[in-house]
């Protein structure tokens, strides 16, 4: 029992440092502080003598693996070997495509490891008796969904999936125990794959950030250096003078022919006539206008963005003579705007194709866990009947518009009756009702959609011309609901109110739903049954089964 319990305080421990460094990745844009920050904490946590975070060179394969230590964490000063160059050849050859694989190098004991003797030579230079290495990977374009998968292999080993997705190895994570051999936990080596995960991120952030600002100088560098557009304008809205820029900026060949050829600034310049006159609003209440944007004609008759900064000059008496001020063109400026604007929207979108709304609103609020207890649902389980042989007549393609047009089917069914759907497994279909915003109608409306799925494959039948059937199974009762996962989110539903509910839709007969007597109780006052008799659940025993046959 205390074996058990220290096991279960280390994972919290492991699941807290994960964790904080996710959440520390998220409110920082410091990537020399994440990295110092997590190399220390992962030598605080494995109690080893050493971890450092090696970064090779750009160009992995023809550096001949060369790079360096670019962040360590050491329990003695003399241990240090930062900045320690590594061109080891033979390391490259041997050492890098394995890496490049997202292969992870646990050795207990280097002298048992049957390491390349250049390598070994090199563990023992700097002091190394057991190591753990896991390769730094970026993802650089991950289609579709924006979210990265791994293979699995029988040794242990992951490697990321290969097709569209492209990867580059930016440098290992290492622990190293200086003083002994060690023995590498397996929860060791998976607490250093999702670091070296989370370090993955914090890394194509950083450089992300990087980019963006090297952008923002060379922007800014242009606008500074440009000559701005400048003009005086009279308090009626024409122009008294305009400088060649302003002129350029809107399509004229000079200033004399833009002063000329506008007469009334509001109709003729703005895209929408009343910007002038809030133009004008607002120098009366604040003097001065400042970053003022609008969309304006050219002469040629397309459209740009500029931003004003403009302020009024009066008189001695305070009258109005004149307005003066520059334009900026910030055209592009707000076409990424408007692309940012339309990413967060898919962003939006797919976040809420996912998890349920609720349940998305808080994961971006940064809860670090999200698990539930709901006192009462009802959980439905559907299966396709008889769809190894029918799937066996038919193309792939053929397939997959089948499917998808039954599971569209069932999920207009769910979002008209206000049911979660949770997941489609092969032909299976799972959704549930009373979650994440407790009902207490649940088991009417799951007993109402059961119903009506019946009646949606015989539509769907008729439309393709096959004679499809399901089986469905509803129990009703308590469940844990909560979202798993650290680079794919799912929102899942944990418990033997579920369990049952599966075995209810195994054991049923085809073209039935089959529901427990805790669901019958709840629905009796409305709904017909027929009672079917005594089931056998594994593990349960016998359990009272009931076809619901329709409403009372």
């Amino acid at each position: 029992m205390q074996e058990q319990q220290q096991q279960l305080q280390q994972q919290a421990q492991r699941e807290k440092l994960l964790g904080e460094i996710a959440q520390r990745i998220r409110q920082s844009l410091d990537l020399e502080e994440i990295l110092t920050t997590t190399a220390a904490e992962v030598r605080q946590f494995l109690q080893v003598e050493r971890v450092i975070i090696y970064k090779f060179q750009s160009d992995v394969a023809g550096s001949g693996g060369g790079g360096k230590i670019v962040v360590e964490s050491v329990s003695d000063p003399i241990l240090s070997i930062l900045q320690h160059k590594i061109n080891a050849p033979l390391f490259a050859q041997e050492q890098i495509p394995s890496y490049q694989q997202g292969k992870i190098q646990a050795n207990p004991d280097i002298f048992h490891a049957s390491l390349p003797v250049t390598y070994l030579d090199l563990l023992v230079q700097v002091k190394v008796r057991a190591n753990l290495v896991v390769p730094i990977i970026l993802h650089q374009e991950l289609k579709n969904t924006g979210l990265s998968e791994l293979n699995s292999h029988t040794d242990g080993t992951k490697t990321p999936k290969t097709g569209d997705n492209q990867q580059q190895l930016y440098g290992l994570l290492i622990a190293h125990q200086c003083s002994r051999p060690r023995h590498w936990q397996a929860s060791e080596i998976d607490l250093l794959e999702k670091l070296s995960t989370q370090i993955g991120i914090a890394v194509k952030q950083g450089q992300l950030y990087y980019h963006l600002q090297r952008a923002e100088e060379r922007y800014h560098g242009i606008v500074e250096n440009a000559i701005e557009g400048i003009f005086q304008t009279t308090p009626e809205g024409q122009f008294i003078s305009v400088n060649p820029a302003l002129a350029k900026l809107c399509g004229y060949d000079s200033p004399a022919e833009i002063i000329t050829s506008i007469q009334n600034i509001a109709t003729q310049i703005y895209v929408e006539p009343h910007r002038r006159a809030e133009f004008i609003k607002i120098i009366e209440s604040r003097h001065a206008v400042f970053n003022f944007e609008s969309l304006i004609y050219r002469k040629n008759g397309t459209t740009i963005w500029i931003s004003e900064n403009a302020r009024a000059v009066r008189d001695a008496t305070g009258k109005i003579l004149y307005y003066e001020g520059t334009v900026s063109d910030i055209t592009m400026r707000k076409l990424v705007q408007e692309a940012l604007q339309f990413q967060r929207e898919q962003t939006e979108t797919l976040l809420l194709n996912i998890l349920p709304q609720p349940i998305a609103q808080r994961l971006k609020q940064e809860e670090s866990t999200i698990a539930d207890h709901f006192e009462a649902v009802s959980v439905l389980f559907a299966d396709l009947v008889g769809f190894t042989e029918f799937s066996s007549r038919k193309s792939p393609q053929e397939l997959v518009q089948v499917l998808n047009r039954i599971f569209s089917g069932f999920d207009e069914l769910a979002e008209r009756h206000g049911l979660e759907k949770i997941k489609t497994i092969g032909d299976a279909y799972m959704v549930v009702g009373g979650l994440p915003i407790p009902r207490k109608d649940h088991g009417e409306a799951i007993a109402n959609m059961a119903l009506e799925m019946l009646a949606e494959m015989e539509r769907i039948n008729a439309e393709i011309g096959e004679s499809l059937t399901i089986r469905i199974g509803i129990n009703s009762g308590p469940v844990v609901a909560g979202v798993i996962g650290i680079k794919k989110f799912i929102y899942d539903l944990w418990g033997d109110t579920v369990n049952i509910a599966s075995r209810m839709e195994s054991t049923g007969l085809p073209g039935a739903i089959q529901v427990t007597a805790a669901t019958k109780k709840l629905l009796s006052r409305k709904f017909r049954f027929e009672k079917r008799g005594a089931i056998f659940i594994k593990g349960r025993g016998e359990i009272n089964a009931y076809l619901l046959l329709g409403r009372k």
